[in-house]
């Protein structure tokens, strides 16, 4: 069996690297892992929430060229109507506080930067 010791700089560097991907791992907003049922089993929300799902390949992740078949604008008026019907949700939970700051967060790598201080208000509330 080949063991590895790290001394010194490799052992700091690989320290660093190690809390970096554990970090990080899970710093990613994600709406496949948002469980509907703890916020609303009413279709309306099913409906919208198809709906983010449905379009998330274009919004996971910013781009400076849009090269897509759907413009940036109506991708963020149906994520601002989105956001609208939960945010209407008079029962607040983690689930619906992660699910709102996962739509801003969408929306902010849509250049959308308003709702940058409303991703960080929703998913660092108490």
């Amino acid at each position: 069996m080949n063991i590895m010791i790290f001394k010194g700089k490799d052992l700091k560097k690989s320290t660093i690297i190690l809390i970096a991907i554990l970090f990080f791992q899970g710093v990613f907003a994600n709406v496949n892992f948002i469980d509907l049922s703890k916020i609303s089993k009413e279709n309306n929300f099913v409906i919208a929430f198809k709906s983010i799902k449905d379009n998330l390949r274009y919004y996971d992740h910013w781009t400076n060229e849009w090269n897509y078949n759907i413009s940036k604008q109506e991708l963020i008026s149906k994520l601002h109507v989105n956001y609208s019907i939960f945010s209407a949700i008079g029962n607040r939970n983690e689930e619906l506080d992660l699910l709102l700051g996962d739509i801003a967060h969408y929306l902010y790598n849509l250049d959308d930067s308003a709702f940058y201080d409303m991703q960080l208000k929703t998913t660092t509330r108490q």
